[in-house]
């Protein structure tokens, strides 16, 4: 019997890492910092990314993280290739701050990610295959159209999330989402901590393509 146990041994050992081996996303959170979220809120969405990223596996091949954040319009704050080790990303976003600007362009938003961050520049890796994905949290409903926005999420085979604060649109929320368990509305932003248990396995269940 000992015999058998070394031989499978080794087998299981390769098993568990090749799991671990494939667990790799590009995620980028999409940030809405207009003024209608306010500076007491953005705290709470900045230490929900913190410790949503300190759940992660972080790496150039593992999950690579980006963020932007946008109003009037979009602006990044990192690429996925800005920094390569999770200590940096969370230091990073630990100095985020509130951009303000009174519009919530999250349509115009999705496609300045498709411009400058799901490209191999930015650090993507879609040529790869290496899923893409993106978590928008905004306030509000869009001032702009967000229909565009949807016909690129889908046609890019961006897994796409949203999380929106009491003014969001619920529809529009579900619409900009890749399925309707990947969207979420909550009452206010102090609650969006809660949201970690939601959201956290289907972000490890898309970087393990499952």
């Amino acid at each position: 019997a000992s015999v058998h146990m070394a031989a499978a041994h080794p087998l299981s050992d390769g098993i568990i890492k090749d799991t671990t081996a494939q667990e790799s996303a590009d995620l980028i959170f999409l940030i809405d910092g207009s003024v209608n979220v306010g500076s007491g809120n953005f705290q709470y969405i900045r230490d929900f990314i913190v410790n949503f990223i300190d759940n992660l596996e972080i790496g150039p091949d593992r999950i690579q993280i980006g963020v932007v954040q946008y109003s009037d319009e979009p602006s990044t704050e990192f690429y996925f290739n800005t920094y390569s080790t999770k200590t940096e990303v969370l230091d990073a976003v630990k100095q985020l701050q509130l951009k303000g600007g009174d519009e919530i362009n999250t349509g115009e938003a999705v496609q300045f990610l498709f411009d400058n961050h799901f490209v191999a520049a930015a650090g993507s890796r879609v040529s790869e295959g290496v899923p893409q994905a993106v978590i928008i949290i905004t306030s509000s409903e869009s001032s702009d159209d967000i229909n565009q926005a949807e016909v690129l999420l889908k046609q890019g085979s961006i897994y796409s999330f949203s999380i929106g604060g009491r003014d969001a649109d619920s529809n529009e929320l579900v619409q900009l989402a890749t399925d309707t368990s990947f969207s979420t509305l909550i009452s206010e932003f102090r609650d969006i901590a809660n949201l970690q248990q939601q959201f956290l396995p289907l972000v490890s269940g898309v970087a393990r393509r499952e």
